[in-house]
């Protein structure tokens, strides 16, 4: 494939390339260059000695600088099979290079003794030539001890000259030792150690038999050596590296142990590969070993590891902690790999010697270093789970420690942790030179050279497809980091099918220090439950000293911390402690210490089964089963037998009588309540402990007895409504003499439950009483939902006087959607005549209108809706009647009915009840007309106001109340009398005159210096019937609920005197401003201002001319629809455009007619006189106009009506399908969005060196100028559309493309708050981001989070759908920082409890409690505070504490404002909290509030 690449490049130039590398200035094009000349070059030599770079850290740093790893590795495994290196190649290069450099190190009695190269090399030489000429090819050398030099020997020996090599474990059984020995044909056996011999002793082996010799017994080893130097020195020879090389078994636990082949390939690959994995090892580095040699760590890491990179290997003396401790200071190794218990134990002799919470991070790292000999800077953690504490702790004391994943199949090594790239919890990243990837059910396969390719004499079913080997793990895989879940085999499904990995709850365990072991219960089950064993001696607490029922609530509240970190499904429901550690004894242990899962079944059945013995009884009849608590029975003194149910009653003993209880084919009848279920069982205990589902159902009560009271837990019961529709009203005849009074002050279920009974009764005045006691408890926030829904059950009352009053209570506490429905559906609207309009607010009247208005353009009404639409005119015009403050909006309401509707009836009963507001408002406002009231002494005209003009407003003035409603009208409510004007405080000046009218400003100041302006219309020429049409007009177009003013506020009409008043606003027209600034705009001096303020003109001008023909109901558009009849405030962020007059009007039924006329007036004519201007697009803003102002829908259909036009002006209905099309696929790009987002490109270009945090500044600023967020609720993905054309505009295609995808559901609405945090926890863990998109993230999703602030966004797997949240820094009062956050890990929660009980705070945490820590700088627990759910949008606050030596600091109130952030940030409107440590919640805006039952914060 590259012979021609090595004719090309000449021999000199590769060993040039070579040179400089050895030199330490390798380039990567060189040395790719020339590893590919060298392949199928057949320069074995020249190969083999390009290979030697491979361990250098100059070659693999540069080749990862260069992010090329696999690349080369493919390079290098060619040239490895070209040249057949092999470990005699490899042993011969580096005994050349470090002929006496020490290879070996073996410490005796604190003295090191060395072995170099050349020593070693000479001996494995000795004894190899010996194996050549003495043994047959079919005999196998087997290696059986502790390690040892040795044995090492022996092990290069037959590695070197080709002689198949075991080395066999020393911790398997006698058993399975026989079983490997016949498997593997072992004809000689080097052994050592006592152990060794004791275990071949009990495998009923002679040493004899396998031509044993005692490796550890000087006199053998020193014959066996004698006995090799009598062999001539013969050289390797030379095979084919993919042939068998070696077999490692693998410790059994109940089957045979299982021999992996290892070929030359195979060790010599992964050499180079994790050579390329850590860039930095080299010769100049140093191994201390205890890791047994028979295991592929041991073996092929450090053993051969060392050799590659011309490092040294020393043995510890034994494997005790305190000798390694001592061996740390003699060896001063940089390398140590090891097991977790050990990095534990190295941390905590780091504690031991030195105050970790109070001393500098300096004094620190000088004791670490001091205990770990001074220069180690690498650690792997291998077989087992380390605690991300542990990791981050020698990360912070400058020891790299690595985690890593591997198996004996794959030569070792299959992932690590990239230097300087730890992920919690990750095993880190592929290896090079290795493909991994998930299968469906997420296990972990794997492909390439150094993975074995099977087992020896044997083959595993299902351990290979394909080429991929199985590893039997499930992984889960994120951004490259794979995280190990648990092993295949250990995975099982509840009894719903929901597949429970035990490893990873049992794993969140671990770091409890009051925990020795946990063992998940629950395949097969309903639930999980756990077998727990206390570490008796712990240092979180003494569980001596503590009694029964402490220690029950301690663990508790352990296993309630874990439930927060997983989904339902997975969460422990049940545990119990046991008497005695699982141990070998017993057979619970495999040899590697983990769960032989049937045996632990098995052995504690007797403790398993009562945690899942059923809580209830099933009675059952056909198809259909009732559930009965075990405590019911116990508190009726009944046994199982007796209690029975025939599908229609359930009956004690044998009582004729019992509770109703039946399905039937619509519901479900329990007592007295009829249920709607597609459900066939039911639990009375569920339904109990949702008191909405019972309360009032006296014959359920009655069954059950007080104790279903105590038991309300205010779950809702899933899947249960009551069918209010049945309900027994009017069945009760009880006198009111009779009845119980209604208990004073705080509501309990007791006494609501006695209110929602009496509201069955016959009797209007017991029904008034019970209303009225639910009326004084309506606001008690725990028991709100529980009135509230007795209130909405009154719409079936066959009484509608009763419902009325029930609606009106409800009015406060519904919002006007809600308002509406309950309206509309009930069944007697005639009695609504009752209903006081006085409970109505401004939301509910929005609703009532949004609702007249889709009738009022409805073609044709049906029956119900004209009933509707009448009741509906009567009620808003009674309200208008008792709250003046809504007259604009309702007199506006019924004009448009006067104007538009083609319903005659309500037409005229909207004129008609015009007329009886206006009346009525006239009479409310003000005196009645007074001849005798000097006027003279008030009223001033300005010397431009003619005499005619005079005479006709000041005649207006003195016999109307024009004053008076004008005030009240544009001061939004002010009443005022004649006499709290003061003297000459009412002054005119004339402003101008045209269309009609002359336009008088008017400012009346009152005595007590507030002062009102206001303009009085005075008809010029328009007829009688002209002038009304027009003041109609206006008054209907000045209507607004929802929308924009198009025109000034309306005030009043009098139609005797021939004026009308309107609004004041000062300004200029768009025509008046751009003749003033029309120097500037032809001198192109600014020419991006003028594109955006254009731009930002025809908008909102084409915006109000369409809303106008829309408010006419498409009949009618402006005439003038020019820049002259238009005022548009100057800047782009401001609101209220006003059209100037809307007198001159002409028919327009065609959007096309519209369109055409506005892009003629508006658009090409002013362009015509202003040549500076020029559009930034065409006619794609007024389509976008079209469906702002329609809605998307009805937009597209109006713009799918336009017919192409026959002048140049472009109009074509290709170009309106092409604009549909792309709102369809990206969305409608709504103006705010646009404008912010052009601000912010114009900053931009003015400052393109930015920092991100400058950047995100800017952006939070125009977000706020902007208004955007109140944009949110009707186009929820204007955040993300906002973000996408700012912050995320240039960032990678990945993350733009995930967060267009979110966008698009959100604006389709199918995306519930659920998934859509799962989609951002996917982006966050899945997409590779750069600091400025972190940054940025972080700020999309935590909108509070200001752009200076420092704040991290954190992964949090919550079981499938995992969680973002956020870590933010704080200070306290002397400027010392510290993290707040969520806890990361149960065990981060077990220490925050700690934090508690050591305050005296006794506490028992639940599922339900969520928790905000608060950590200093080393990230330990400094405090935090915990709280849960409490009510709809009510959170209570629990405990909040600060650890003794972080008090008064103010870092409790740091603390408590972040979690105010938080929960509104959840839309929680309340933060109740008890009187403990009241002080500090008075400074917090904390306040009494008896509804609470205490202090209560409104967030």
């Amino acid at each position: 494939m590259y012979g021609l690449n090595f004719l090309i490049l000449p021999m000199a130039k590769i060993e040039k390339t070579v040179q400089n590398a050895l030199q330490g200035q390798p380039h990567v094009q060189d040395l790719f260059d020339s590893g590919k000349a060298l392949i199928d070059s057949n320069e074995r030599d020249a190969i083999h000695a390009f290979l030697e770079l491979g361990h250098l850290p100059a070659v693999n740093r540069t080749i990862a600088d260069a992010n090329k790893m696999d690349e080369w590795f493919t390079v290098i495994h060619e040239l490895i099979l070209q040249s057949n290196f092999d470990v005699a190649a490899l042993m011969k290069q580096r005994v050349e290079r470090y002929r006496d450099k020490p290879l070996f190190q073996s410490i005796v009695e604190n003295e090191i003794i060395a072995h170099t190269y050349e020593n070693v090399w000479d001996t494995v030489q000795s004894i190899g030539s010996y194996f050549c000429t003495q043994l047959n090819e079919d005999e196998t050398v087997g290696i059986f001890t502790p390690n040892h030099l040795n044995g090492v020997l022996i092990d290069l020996a037959c590695l070197t000259y080709g002689v198949r090599v075991v080395p066999i474990p020393l911790n398997l059984s006698a058993d399975h030792l026989d079983y490997v020995l016949d498997h593997a044909e072992i004809t000689h056996l080097f052994m050592g150690s006592d152990q060794a011999r004791e275990l071949l002793t009990e495998a009923k082996r002679s040493t004899s038999s396998l031509n044993a010799v005692q490796i550890d017994e000087d006199n053998q080893w020193n014959d066996f050596l004698y006995t090799c130097s009598q062999s001539k020195i013969i050289h390797p020879k030379s095979k084919n590296i993919q042939s068998l090389a070696s077999v490692m078994y693998t410790s059994g636990t109940t089957d045979n142990p299982k021999g992996i082949i290892f070929t030359q390939e195979n060790i010599i690959t992964k050499r180079f590969a994790r050579a390329l994995a850590l860039p930095e090892v080299g010769p100049d580095d140093s191994f201390l070993c205890y890791l047994p040699l028979y295991h592929t760590f041991g073996r092929w890491f450090e053993m051969a590891g060392s050799i590659f990179w011309g490092s040294t290997y020393t043995f510890t003396e034994s494997t005790s902690f305190k000798i390694l401790l001592r061996d740390f200071k003699i060896a001063k190794p940089s390398i140590f790999i090891s097991i977790p218990k050990r990095w534990i134990q190295i941390q905590e002799q780091v504690a031991a010697s030195i105050s970790i919470e109070k001393s500098e991070d300096a004094e620190i790292a000088a004791v670490t270093q001091t205990i770990t000999g001074g220069r180690l800077k690498w650690g792997l953690s291998a077989a087992g789970y380390l605690d991300p504490d542990i990791f981050r702790f020698f990360h912070q004391n400058n020891i790299n420690l690595l985690s890593g994943y591997g198996m004996t199949e794959a030569t070792g090594g299959i992932t690590m942790t990239p230097p300087n790239d730890y992920v919690a919890d990750s095993v880190g990243k592929a290896l090079p030179g290795i493909e991994l990837r998930l299968g469906k059910d997420h296990e972990l396969l794997m492909r390439g050279p150094y993975v074995s390719s099977g087992y020896y004499k044997d083959e595993i079913e299902n351990s290979h497809t394909n080429d991929w080997f199985h590893s039997g793990d499930i992984f889960k895989e994120k951004r490259g980091h794979y995280f190990i879940v648990d092993r295949k085999k250990e995975i099982y499904k509840n009894s719903r099918g929901q597949t429970i990995s035990p490893q990873k709850i049992e794993n969140l365990f671990q770091d409890f220090e009051a925990i020795r072991s946990v063992f998940l219960v629950g395949d097969g089950k309903e639930f999980n439950t756990i077998l727990l064993y206390p570490e008796p001696e712990n240092d979180a607490v003494d569980l001596v000293t503590m009694s029964t029922e402490e220690t029950r609530t301690y663990f508790s509240s352990l296993v309630f911390s874990v439930n927060t970190f997983l989904p339902s499904y997975e969460r422990i429901v049940n545990y119990a402690i046991i008497p005695r550690d699982f141990d070998h004894d017993h057979d619970e242990l495999t040899p590697k210490n983990t769960y032989k899962r049937k045996k632990i079944l098995k052995h504690f059945s007797d403790v398993i089964e009562p945690m899942y013995e059923k809580n209830y009884i099933s009675l059952i009849h056909g198809d259909y089963e009732v559930e009965i608590p075990n405590w019911l029975l116990r508190e009726k003194s009944l046994t199982r037998g007796d209690i029975r149910w025939d599908g229609k009653q359930i009956r004690e003993y044998e009582l004729t009588e019992g509770l109703s209880l039946k399905w039937t084919k619509k519901s479900l009848r329990i007592g007295d309540y009829h249920y709607h279920t597609n459900e066939t069982t039911v639990s009375l205990e569920k339904l109990l402990r949702d008191p909405t589902m019972w309360i009032g159902n006296q014959a359920l009560v009655d069954f059950i007895g007080d104790v279903g009271f105590r038991i309300v837990a205010f779950e809702p019961y899933r899947g249960f409504t009551v069918d209010h529709a049945s309900l027994p009203f009017q069945s009760n005849a009880h006198s009111i003499t009779d009845a119980p009074p209604y208990p004073e002050g705080e509501p309990n279920t007791t006494s609501l439950h006695q209110a929602a009974h009496n509201l069955f009764e016959s009797d209007a005045q017991h029904i008034r009483v019970a209303l009225d006691y639910l009326h004084s408890a309506i606001n008690s926030p725990t028991h709100q939902p529980i009135i509230q829904d007795q209130l909405l059950r009154l719409a079936h009352h066959p009484d509608p006087s009763i419902w009325v009053r029930a609606l009106e209570m409800l009015m406060p506490h519904i919002n006007g959607d809600m308002f509406i429905n309950l309206y509309r559906h009930t069944k007697d609207l005639d009695a609504m005549s009752a209903f006081d309009p006085s409970f109505i607010e401004a939301h509910h009247l929005e609703s009532m209108i949004r609702l007249l208005t889709d009738f009022r353009h409805s073609k044709k009404m049906k029956k119900a809706e004209v009933r509707l639409g009448r009741a509906l005119i009567h009620l808003i015009t009674e309200l208008g009647l008792k709250h003046p403050t809504h007259l604009m909006r309702i007199r506006g309401e019924l004009t448009l009915w006067m104007l538009v509707s083609k319903n005659n009836t309500l037409s005229q009963l909207a004129r008609a009840n015009r007329a009886i507001l206006n009346d009525g408002f006239r009479t409310w406002i003000g005196e009645k007309f007074d001849p005798t009231f000097d006027w003279s002494r008030l009223i001033q005209f300005d010397h431009n106001v003619s005499k005619s003009l005079q005479e006709i407003i000041e005649k207006a003035i003195r016999e109307s109340t024009l004053i008076q409603e004008s005030v009240f009208i544009f001061s939004k409510g002010m009443r005022i009398q004649l006499t709290d004007i003061a003297p000459e405080g009412i002054w005119l000046t004339l402003l101008g005159s045209g269309h009609g009218k002359y336009v008088v400003r008017t400012l009346v100041q009152l005595k007590n210096r507030q002062a009102y302006n206001f303009v009085i219309n005075v008809n010029d020429d328009l007829n009688a019937s002209r002038f009304k049409r027009e003041t109609n007009w206006l008054i209907s177009i000045g209507a607004s609920v929802a929308e924009d003013k198009l025109v000034e506020d309306f005030g009043s009409v009098w139609e005797e005197y021939h004026v009308f008043t309107e609004e004041y606003i000062p300004g200029e027209t768009v025509s008046q401003y751009l003749n003033r600034k029309q120097d500037e705009i032809a001198s192109g001096a600014y020419p991006d201002r003028w594109q955006m303020r254009w731009l930002h003109f025809i908008w909102n001008a084409v915006a109000a001319y369409i809303e106008f023909w829309k408010r006419s109901g498409q009949t009618r558009m402006i005439e003038d629809a020019s820049p002259r009849n238009v005022i548009i405030p100057e800047f782009d962020y401001y609101t209220g455009t006003r059209l100037v007059s809307i007198a001159g009007r002409k028919k327009a039924d065609s959007i096309t007619d519209v369109l055409t006329a506005l892009y003629q007036q508006f658009i090409l004519e002013t362009e015509a006189q202003l040549p500076g201007l020029k559009k930034m697009a065409e006619w794609e803003i007024l389509f976008t106009v079209v469906l702002e102002i329609f809605g998307t829908n009805e937009g597209s259909r109006l713009l799918k009506t336009i017919k192409s036009s026959q002048n140049e002006m472009g109009l074509k209905q290709s170009r309106v399908q092409s604009f549909l099309n792309d709102v369809s696929e990206f969305g409608l790009l709504r103006k705010l969005v646009v404008f912010a987002s052009l601000r912010y490109q114009r900053w931009l270009d003015l400052n393109p060196e930015a920092t991100h945090k400058a950047k995100g500044i800017i952006i939070q600023d125009l977000y706020k100028d902007y208004k955007l967020q109140q944009m949110i609720v009707r186009y929820p993905e204007t955040r993300i559309r906002f973000f996408l054309m700012t912050a995320f505009r240039d960032a990678n295609k990945d993350l733009v493309m995930r967060l267009k995808a979110l966008m698009n559901q959100m604006r389709s609405e199918s995306i519930s708050e659920e998934q859509l945090e799962k989609h951002l926890h996917h982006i966050h863990d899945e997409v590779e981001l750069t600091e400025s998109e972190k940054y940025f993230l972080t700020r999309l999703v935590f909108e509070h989070v200001d752009a200076a602030d420092y704040a991290e966004l954190i992964s949090r797997d919550m079981g499938e759908k995992g969680r973002l949240d956020l870590v933010v820094l704080v200070e306290d009062s002397s400027g010392q920082t510290f993290k707040i956050r969520p806890p990361f890990h149960p065990k981060e929660v077990a220490r925050f409890h700690q934090v508690l009980l050591d305050a005296k705070l006794d506490v028992q945490f639940e599922t339900h409690h969520a928790f905000l820590l608060l950590l200093d700088n080393k990230d330990h627990i400094a405090g935090g505070v915990f709280w849960k759910k409490t009510g709809p949008a009510i959170a209570h606050l629990e405990k909040v504490v600060i650890a003794p030596h972080y008090q008064k600091s103010h870092l409790s109130i740091r603390v408590v404002e972040e979690l105010f952030k938080r929960l509104r940030l959840k839309k929680y409107k309340f933060l109740t909290v008890g009187f403990f440590q009241s002080g500090l919640f008075y400074k917090l805006g904390f306040e009494i509030d008896q509804k609470f039952g205490g202090l209560v914060k409104k967030l």
